[in-house]
């Protein structure tokens, strides 16, 4: 990964001109020869914010929220306060006010349209609700249930209020899935937990362990959401850290994963021992695109609406562009990113490159049942990267869609989509056969009877040979 990683320089001005920001090397993940393929630059940086205020500036900030009206949330967690800020980092109110009450390392935050304010208290166990002038409102502290075990924790890490009024809280280590609580602070239960998955080794281990060590086995646990955020059509994503599969989901109004369910991110070796992804957020734009933040690589994973890879940026460096522990991030309407590092303790701002608007556009056409609008921004994409292999798959499907799948087929070959070749090979195969039916049935009607005649005819010469050696040939 270090190799892949590399260097590059950044252009910088010296006359107090804008500056001009070289991007840092980019790639797409090939799923087929599991690599990554460098690609021209997908987002570069805009600017970062190191927010300033009396108190100080930030200190490991730990979650994003842009709200209905465009500001930017912030939870300062080092600092225990949550900044209400512009665009731009000019910081608008800070939270909790004087006097109203402290925060304990709080590491979430939502904000529902009519601008009232949830804050995952997670040090004092609960959490903080102010209202659209910054005053303290409520607060729920841990919920008291029968179904609810006499051990359990309230530590409240990230939260948010779903379409139907209920407050969706990632509590932390909580491998039940996510806690359920009505807007009076009432248990609801438990929503979308996530599942231990099948694996035969440990099904052989269990059948040839003993009885102690099949007890440690049962306790064997589904990994816990790390974090969550929703769109607007209502499907809750999160993230899952420690999984070699699913570590990201979408989840429907019963907790079924809609999602692919394959892995994310990447693997990768330290010191001979394997890391896995650990995915600390992610962000869903207007379209269905998600992006993720990888604290253990250090990458940031863009995905489409079905799971396919779009773009991976980052790695670990204190230049912009680089990170040394993405803790959050943010999209607005208009595509940009919005990245904290808890380490370097800044929110850098991506804004998209003509090519990924133009994927964007492209994904969002195709998603929408649009295939021949999509086609085109396709063609585009490839004209500024003729490697780009999502853009041959998605115009493969485009062409398919409308009725080409010669074209297709070729598309898909140069994207590494086997499926999708033979799907095209199909209804290529399928379309010849309708229009060629009369010629094939009396081909193969003559070559059948051709084959019975043959048959025949040596039959009778075996028939008269036998007559003419008496019967012995």
């Amino acid at each position: 990964m270090a190799s892949l990683l590399g260097w590059t320089l950044l252009a910088a001005s010296a006359t107090g001109a804008p500056v001009v920001r070289a991007a840092e090397p980019q790639w797409v993940w090939d799923d087929v020869a599991e690599r990554f393929l460098r690609t021209p630059a997908g987002y570069v940086v805009d600017r970062v914010l190191s927010v300033r205020t009396e108190q100080g500036g930030l200190k490991a900030p730990q979650d994003l929220f842009l709200d209905a009206e465009g500001y930017l949330w912030v939870v300062d967690s080092g600092n225990h306060r949550v900044l209400k800020m512009t665009r731009e980092g000019e910081v608008q109110a800070v939270l909790p006010r004087p006097g109203s009450g402290r925060l304990q390392r709080p590491q979430g935050v939502f904000v529902d349209d009519d601008g009232t304010v949830y804050v995952a208290d997670t040090g004092n166990g609960r959490i903080v609700v102010f209202g659209r002038e910054g005053q303290w409102v409520r607060t729920y502290e841990a919920p008291v249930s029968s179904l609810l075990d006499p051990s359990f924790t309230f530590k409240p890490s990230k939260l948010l209020v779903d379409n139907r009024g209920y407050l969706n809280v990632v509590n932390e280590g909580e491998y039940r899935g996510i806690v359920l609580l009505d807007l009076d602070g009432h248990f609801r239960g438990f929503f979308a937990p996530n599942p231990v998955g099948f694996d035969w080794r440990r099904l052989l281990i269990r059948l040839l362990a003993t009885e102690a060590q099949r007890e440690r086995i049962a306790r064997l646990l589904p990994p816990p959401h790390s974090n969550l955020t929703q769109d607007a059509q209502g499907f809750i994503y999160t993230t899952t850290v420690h999984a070699q599969r699913g570590q990201i989901k979408r989840f429907n109004s019963i907790g079924r994963n809609t999602y692919p369910d394959k892995s994310y991110g990447h693997a990768w070796y330290r010191d001979l021992q394997q890391v896995l992804p650990h995915f600390t957020d992610l962000a869903v734009d207007e379209t269905g695109i998600v992006t993720a933040v990888d604290a253990a690589s250090q990458l940031v994973y863009q995905y489409d609406q079905e799971g396919n890879n779009l773009l991976v940026f980052g790695g670990r460096g204190e230049r912009e562009g680089r990170f040394l522990y993405p803790s959050a991030i943010e999209v607005d309407e208009r595509g940009w990113l919005y990245v904290a590092d808890r380490e370097q303790n800044v929110i850098q701002v991506f804004r998209p490159t003509e090519l990924m608007q133009l994927v964007h556009r492209a994904s969002a056409l195709y998603y929408d049942g649009r295939y021949e609008e999509a086609g085109e921004p396709w063609r585009q994409v490839l004209r500024l990267d003729a490697n780009y292999l999502i853009a041959h798959r998605g115009l493969g499907r485009a062409l398919l869609k409308q009725g080409h799948p010669g074209e297709a087929m070729q598309e898909f070959r140069y994207g590494k989509d086997r499926a999708g070749y033979s799907r095209a090979f199909a209804e290529l195969r399928y379309r010849w056969m309708r229009a060629n039916f009369g010629w094939t049935v009396l081909i193969v009607a003559g070559a059948l009877a051709g084959v019975w005649l043959a048959v025949r005819g040596a039959g009778r010469i075996m028939q008269a040979a036998r007559r003419h050696y008496g019967g012995y040939a």
